[in-house]
């Protein structure tokens, strides 16, 4: 046992113009980190394909002094605009110049911290999860809409009411169909108006299709909302290039315009490019190697370093061993057997995230099976705690019908949405990031875990297991899949056998863990094995408290707050001495226990005794997982110091 004594008494878009003088340089400019820095060039030559016959080639030098070679693009008319997501605070230098000598210029801006979490990318802390560069970690609640999104031809009132009701619902990333080109087919693309790149016809790219999409794009990264491209770059029933040079052209202006977006996932081709039956739908052209080509010409031409994958068919994952595919699109198994699809997506994982594009969507016919709103809680369960995230689906046949297709309030089914809201809600106060799936540790459920630190294990019906842990102690929870509020602290385990649930109920969520670990994981998300930040004896705010202080009296240890009003103070009331102090609620902190001790050299201390030393002890919670802890001094001549302390095992 370890004695620890305490004290006593918008993401902007900045456009600027630079002129076709090479020695005028721009005044500089502030842009957001992870915003898109942007500035535009006149050319005034005849090129007679201005997307083929001119590169305006660009140099940033970051602050750190490195330097990132890219390429602008043509926007139509003779103007050329270079764009560029930058990844670090303090100043940042370009040149730009045209690949046939024509002068561009040069400029600089100043980068600054912003709200943008990062790019999208793996979770830093585990790459089994979805995170941001720079961090920050997020839970992908993701639902899929059909082809009309992006439309022209949709109500824009509609889309606007839509997008409310999605971030109210806790919705913060969307599976898009008709996305960079039209699937154009019946009961899909066809008939909308929606964003067209490629011109198949003239085989050509069509800027003003790119700007349309922009403008969509632009409202979801204000929103916050992120997108996976459904039918990828290279979609089924699209008119996309298949000449060698053509898809380069295409990809490589497509990563020009579109790269410096925070808020994209990139996909090669989709859906299912490599089933037999639709090899006619992708032109012939998207075979495995030729996927896997296009897959790594992206990764080589894409600076900011985006996530990459492609649609496979069901259970299968074709590229999981590819170096460019930074993420899995997985569909498969698509079932209620959750044995199964635990044991199914465990075995397609590979050291990446798993998107589930296909795997639980109520309503769907087409190789789903009927979900009960049971089964959709369950298997959401399952899902999440096999390292997978999911994308939501509310249909009515194909995945281009009912609310996903139609996004009309009148074909969505609500109770849907509301069942997995609350599976996402549950992981929302967790730290999932930092876990793994891990069934070696379980005789019964699934598990997530951080060994040594935290133990997550669902049961899909009440019942007992046994947990294999390490470094126990643990606080033992119950938390009631049914309704996440239902929180039931149980008896501590040391060696984690025979946990059984509550006799009520139907599934049950059980989570081991140490107080003070999640405390730690809490306030130092990306610091956390740094003993000199986030250990107990740190002090990060300076304050003289040091961290296992902090988080026993409910203080912040990233601000300087160890004179607030938590810390023990003695006060007098009607000529009675009083000890008052505020601490976290005891079933919180367990296993650490509290002593006053007293003293009159302040050499020597010994424990009070109640009645003798001290009366009137009271405990009166705060309702905000705190507690007010008061007792009264008895008068007494053999005593002139009170210390408050306390005594809290090795973590």
């Amino acid at each position: 046992m370890r004695r620890c004594k305490r004290l006593w008494v918008l993401m902007p878009v900045l456009l600027l113009t630079i002129s076709g003088d090479p020695a005028f340089a721009a005044t500089s400019v502030e842009q957001v980190q992870w915003g898109r820095f942007e500035a535009s060039f006149v050319n005034l030559q005849n090129y007679s394909d201005p997307y083929r016959d001119v590169t305006l080639n660009v140099t940033y030098t970051r602050p750190d002094a490195t330097t990132v070679n890219f390429w602008g693009f043509y926007d139509g008319s003779n103007t050329w605009k270079i764009r560029f997501m930058p990844d670090q605070i303090g100043h940042w230098a370009y040149g730009a110049s045209f690949s046939d000598g024509e002068p561009a210029g040069s400029g600089d801006f100043e980068c600054i911290p912003g709200d943008i979490p990062g790019m999208l990318s793996q979770d830093q802390s585990n790459p089994l999860w979805f995170g941001f560069k720079g961090g920050r970690h997020i839970q992908l609640r993701s639902f899929h809409v059909g082809d009309r999104f992006f439309a022209r031809n949709w109500n824009t009132t509609n889309r606007t009411a839509f997008l409310n009701w999605a971030q109210a619902q806790g919705y913060n990333m969307l599976s898009i169909a008709s996305h960079y080109l039209n699937r154009a087919t019946s009961g899909r693309g066809l008939g909308w108006n929606t964003p067209d790149l490629w011109d198949g016809e003239r085989r050509t790219l069509i800027a003003s299709e790119y700007g349309y999409l922009e403008s969509m794009l632009d409202e979801l990264a204000t929103r916050k909302i992120l997108i996976f491209p459904f039918a990828a770059l290279f979609g089924k029933s699209s008119d996309f290039p298949t000449d060698h040079a053509d898809e380069e052209l295409y990809i490589r202006y497509t990563l020009a315009r579109l790269g410096p977006y925070w808020n994209i996932a990139l996909a090669v081709a989709g859906p299912e490019p490599l089933l037999a039956q639709d090899v006619d739908e992708y032109q012939y052209a998207m075979g495995i190697n030729e996927i896997s080509r296009l897959g790594k010409f992206i990764q080589t031409n894409d600076v900011f370093h985006h996530l990459i994958s492609n649609h496979n068919v069901t259970e299968q994952n074709a590229f999981v061993n590819e170096p460019w595919e930074g993420y899995t699109t997985l569909q498969g198994p698509k079932t209620v057997d959750r044995r199964a699809l635990g044991s199914g997506l465990r075995g397609f994982h590979g050291l990446k995230p798993m998107y589930a594009a296909e795997l639980l969507w109520p309503g769907n016919t087409l190789g789903h099976p009927s979900y009960s709103d049971t089964d959709i809680r369950k298997n959401g369960f399952v899902m999440i705690m096999s390292a997978v995230t999911l994308n939501f689906g509310d249909m009515d046949g194909d995945s281009s019908s009912g609310f996903s297709g139609s996004m009309d309030f009148s074909d969505k089914i609500q109770s849907r949405h509301d069942i997995i809201k609350q599976v996402w809600d549950f992981f929302e106060t967790q730290r999932f990031y930092r876990m793994s799936p891990s069934q070696n540790l379980v005789n019964n459920g699934w598990c997530l875990a951080e060994p040594g630190r935290e133990y997550l294990v669902y049961l899909q019906s009440r019942g007992s297991v046994s947990v294999s842990i390490s470094n126990g102690p643990y606080q033992v929870e119950w938390i009631n899949a049914q309704n996440i509020s239902d929180r039931r602290i149980a008896t501590p385990t040391t060696n984690g056998l025979n946990l059984v649930s509550p006799s009520t109920g139907d599934d049950w969520m059980l989570h081991l863990y140490k107080p003070i670990e999640v405390w730690r994981a809490t306030w130092f998300s990306n610091q956390v094995d740094d003993v000199s930040v986030s250990g107990e004896p740190a002090d990060p705010d300076s304050d003289g408290l040091n961290n296992l202080g902090e988080f026993l009296y409910a203080l912040n240890p990233t601000i300087a707050d160890a004179q607030s009003g938590h810390l023990p103070v003695l006060t007098t009331t009607n000529g009675d001495w009083n000890i008052r102090f505020v601490r976290r609620v005891e079933a919180q902190t367990w296993p650490a226990s509290w002593f006053y001790n007293f003293s009159i050299d302040l050499a020597s201390w010994r424990l009070g005794v109640p009645g003798v030393d001290y009366d009137n002890l009271t405990v009166t919670a705060n309702g905000d997982g705190t507690e007010t802890v008061t007792f009264r001094v008895l008068s007494s001549l053999t005593f002139h110091f009170v210390r408050v302390s306390n005594e809290f095992p090795l973590q």
